[in-house]
């Protein structure tokens, strides 16, 4: 299957911080959900079983002028399967101002899902393939790790999940810092750890 215009892009896995959503990511106060912004991308998915697939996608980035460059663009490949129950991905590739291996899974052990995603990035500006050194900007990682559980009332649902970012600061003497280093796809989380607890149903409840 193919598709090329302006579409909703989301490798994630997670609720609450969803360090994979790379192009036009959801706040994690969000409380509306369910219409993604696009971006202008082509996808092509091929299908290597009934389980099993492969997806590439390019998605096109622009300059704070407006004008597209290969900087600011991305090109990615997705692997995913389901064994044991669980479905694995491993994604990776090149994104704005970066290049990042990837990974997530979701399942469900009895009454409780489980969720998780993260990955590494390695910093690369100008998009040549070659890693930048010496810059605010070093090899990090980023990941989420989650658990919710179902309720027939209402369809409701509770999740808990953390977050963890090498290149978030400890304290907020660290925020600027870590402001000065965002990429373009970043969300504006400046600490290291966060803890969120989301609580919905039929109708959103709440979210923290």
């Amino acid at each position: 299957m193919e598709a090329i215009g302006r579409m909703p892009i989301n490798h994630s896995v997670t609720y609450i911080f969803t360090p994979n959503d790379l192009f036009a990511p959801f706040s994690a106060t969000a409380i509306n959900k369910i219409y993604k912004p696009g971006v202008d991308a082509l996808r092509v998915n091929l299908a290597l079983g009934q389980l099993s697939a492969l997806e590439l996608t390019g998605v096109l980035g622009s300059d704070p002028d407006g004008v597209p460059g290969w900087q600011q663009s991305a090109v990615l490949l997705r692997a995913s399967t389901v064994a044991l129950k669980v479905q694995w991905a491993l994604l990776g590739g090149k994104l704005a101002e970066r290049w990042m291996l990837g990974a997530s899974f979701q399942g469900e052990v009895g009454p409780l899902g489980l969720r998780g995603e993260g990955h590494l990035g390695f910093p690369d500006r100008d998009g040549d393939g070659t890693l930048d050194e010496g810059s605010d900007r070093g090899l990090h990682a980023r990941a989420a790790l989650g658990v919710d559980h179902r309720f027939e009332w209402r369809n409701a649902q509770l999740a808990l999940e953390g977050l963890y970012q090498s290149d978030g600061a400890w304290d907020t003497a660290g925020y600027l810092g870590r402001l000065s280093g965002l990429y373009p796809d970043d969300q504006p989380y400046l600490g290291r750890l966060y803890v969120g607890l989301s609580a919905g149903g039929a109708e959103q409840l709440a979210s923290w």
